[in-house]
């Protein structure tokens, strides 16, 4: 029979466990919204150029 030490043991490791796995999620959620914010960022850029283009085309 497991000794209470044992279990104690087995239940920290598996909360530690449960820790950075979720810590490894969350690491991976924050890279996506992370990109995610990028691409937003470069979509709003070029929308700002077409527009300039698109000025700038008109004035000929």
């Amino acid at each position: 029979m497991p000794s209470r030490n044992s279990n104690l043991k087995r239940s920290e490791r598996a909360r530690a466990f449960r820790f950075e796995r979720r810590t490894e999620h969350l690491r991976e959620q924050l890279a996506c919204l992370r990109f995610s914010l990028h691409l937003e960022e470069q979509k709003k850029l070029l929308a700002d150029e077409l527009l300039e283009v698109h000025q700038d085309s008109q004035e000929l």
